[in-house]
C-alpha cells in the first residue's frame, strides 16, 4: 500500500472514529463525550452559523498536519450542512492569503468562506481564522469586491485528546534507503528535523493504576495497552476503547500488606504477565475473543519481557530482581526495557529518586547511575531515530505541578531535551508503546487523580 493510500485510510478511520465517539459508552475513555476534533468542529460551525445565515458556506482549514486539516474541514462542513447551510470543503494550497481557496469557493457558488488555521497550543487544540463573504458585486466590474457581511474573526479552542494528537503526529520526511517498516511492508522514513511532543488523555480508569504495559496482543501490528489496578487488569485499544477486563480479586492476598498500589506487568510473546504486590501470586493471561483467560499462575514477578524475574519484598513496594546475566543494583520499584536495532537498554527505578540506565542490557553490568527520577519512568523512541530517550516524572511524591522530562541518549546530567506539563494528577507508572504503524513510539503514563481514579495519558510527537 502506498504512503498516500495508507494516509488516506488512516484519515478515514480516524474521522469515522471521531464522528462515532459520542455513541461510545462511558467506560471507553474520554472520547465518549465526543472527540476533541469533533467538539472543535461543532463549536467552529456554531460560530460560523451565528454570523452567516445564508448558505452554501465553504470551509478551508490549514494546519501542520494535512490529516488534521481534512478531518476538521470535513466535520465542520458536515455540521454546517446539518444546520441547513450547505457546508462544503475547499481544498487548496495553504497560500499565505488563502486567495486560492477564496477563488475556488466563489467558483463553487459559496456565499461565504471560513479560513481557519488549526494547531496545538499548550495542550489545547485551537482553530483561529476569519469568515468572509464571497458574493461578487455585479457593479464591481473586473475587480470583485467583498460584501461587508458576513465578516468576523473565528477563535475556538478545546482541550486536546489522544485522537487529536494522533492526527497531529509529526509528518515523516525522506525515506531511508534500503529499509522497511516494522511489518516489512511499508517504507521506513527519517524522523523530522524538529520534534514537538505533547500529552493527552487516552482513557480514564475508576481506580489507581498500579502498573502499565503495552504489546501487540492480537497480532495486528499495533500495541494494546494494559493497565493493572488493585482489582483488575484492563486491556485498551490504541484509541482508548476497553477490549477486555480480568478480575484479580480471586487471587490470594500477600502474606504482608503493602500500602501503595504497585504491580509489575509486561507482555511476553503476546501474553500479559502481571503480579500485584498485594497478591500472593501473579498470572500469565492470554487475550483472544475480547477476553483474557489465565494461561498459568506465576510464582515470580516477570520483568524485562520475561527475561528477568523478581520477588516482592514482603510489606514493601519494592522487589528484588536477579538473573543469570544481570542482577539489579538493589531493591527496585519498576524496570523498563527498550529493544533497539543494535542494542537493548533497560532503565531501573530505585527508591529515593535514584535509578540506573543499563545500555547493552543484560550484559552491561549495573549500568549508569541516574538521579532525580520519578515512579513514571521508561525508555521510548519518541523521534523514530532508533535510539531511546528516557522519560521520567517528578521525583517528588506530591509535586505542585506534575511534568514529564525527556532526556536524550547520552551522558546523564545534561538538561532534558523536552519537558511536557501534565494537566492533573501524579504520574506513577509509564510504558512505551507502538499505537500506530509509525517508527516512532508513544509513551503511556498512569496518573493518579485526587478523587481516587486514574488517567492513562499518551505522550507522543506532534507536528511543530
Amino acid at each position: 500500500m502506498s504512503r498516500a493510500r495508507a494516509a488516506a485510510r488512516v484519515a478515514t478511520v480516524l474521522i469515522g472514529a471521531l464522528a462515532l465517539a459520542g455513541a461510545a459508552p462511558p467506560a471507553q475513555g474520554p472520547a465518549a463525550a465526543g472527540g476533541a476534533v469533533e467538539r472543535l468542529a461543532q463549536q467552529l460551525a456554531a460560530e460560523i452559523a451565528a454570523r452567516a445565515t445564508e448558505g452554501p458556506l465553504a470551509v478551508h482549514v490549514s494546519s501542520p498536519s494535512p490529516v488534521l486539516s481534512r478531518a476538521l474541514a470535513t466535520l465542520t462542513a458536515a455540521e454546517l450542512s446539518r444546520r441547513g447551510l450547505g457546508g462544503m470543503v475547499m481544498d487548496a494550497p495553504d497560500a499565505p492569503d488563502a486567495s486560492i481557496a477564496e477563488g475556488r469557493a466563489r467558483d463553487a457558488g459559496a456565499r461565504a468562506l471560513a479560513r481557519v488555521d488549526a494547531r496545538l497550543e499548550k495542550g489545547m487544540l485551537a482553530a483561529r481564522g476569519d469568515l468572509l463573504g464571497t458574493w461578487v458585486n455585479f457593479w464591481s466590474g473586473r475587480s470583485p469586491t467583498r460584501p461587508p457581511q458576513p465578516a468576523a474573526m473565528l477563535d475556538v479552542t478545546v482541550e486536546a485528546d489522544a485522537h487529536a494528537l494522533a492526527l497531529l503526529a509529526a509528518p515523516v520526511t525522506a525515506p531511508i534507503a534500503g529499509t522497511t517498516g516494522g511489518n516489512g511492508t511499508a517504507p521506513v522514513t527519517a524522523p523530522p528535523a524538529k520534534v514537538q511532543i505533547a500529552a493527552a488523555v487516552l482513557a480514564r480508569i475508576p481506580s489507581s493504576i498500579a502498573a502499565l504495559a503495552a504489546g501487540d496482543l492480537d497480532r495486528d501490528g499495533v500495541d494494546e495497552v494494559v493497565a493493572v489496578t488493585d482489582d483488575e487488569v484492563v486491556v485498551l485499544a490504541a484509541d482508548g476503547r476497553v477490549l477486555a477486563r480480568h478480575d484479580l480479586r480471586g487471587l490470594p492476598a500477600a502474606s504482608v500488606a503493602v500500602r501503595d498500589p504497585i504491580a509489575a506487568a509486561t507482555v511476553v510473546q503476546g501474553q500479559v504477565a502481571c503480579f500485584h504486590a498485594r497478591k500472593a501470586r501473579g498470572e500469565l493471561l492470554a487475550y483472544g475473543g475480547g477476553a483474557l483467560r489465565v494461561a498459568r499462575e506465576l510464582e515470580e514477578v516477570p520483568l524485562a519481557h520475561g527475561a528477568i524475574s523478581g520477588k516482592w519484598v514482603p510489606g514493601e513496594n519494592v522487589l528484588s530482581a536477579e538473573g543469570r546475566r544481570w542482577s539489579a543494583p538493589g531493591p527496585l520499584h519498576s524496570m523498563a526495557v527498550f529493544e533497539g536495532a543494535t542494542r537493548t537498554d533497560a532503565v531501573v527505578v530505585l527508591p529515593g529518586g535514584a535509578g540506573a540506565w543499563v545500555r547493552g542490557f543484560p550484559g552491561a553490568g549495573a549500568g549508569e547511575a541516574i538521579s532525580g527520577i520519578g515512579a513514571g519512568t521508561a525508555l521510548f523512541d519518541v523521534d523514530g531515530d532508533g535510539a531511546p530517550e528516557l522519560a521520567t516524572s517528578s521525583a517528588s511524591y506530591a509535586p505542585d505541578a506534575e511534568e514529564v522530562r525527556v532526556f536524550a541518549d547520552g551522558p546523564w546530567g545534561l538538561p532534558p531535551k523536552w519537558t511536557v506539563p501534565i494537566a492533573r494528577g501524579r504520574v506513577m507508572a509509564a510504558a512505551a508503546a507502538h499505537l500506530d504503524h509509525e517508527r516512532a513510539q508513544q509513551l503511556l503514563l498512569g496518573a493518579w487523580l485526587p478523587d481516587g481514579t486514574s488517567e492513562v495519558i499518551v505522550l507522543r510527537r506532534v507536528a511543530p
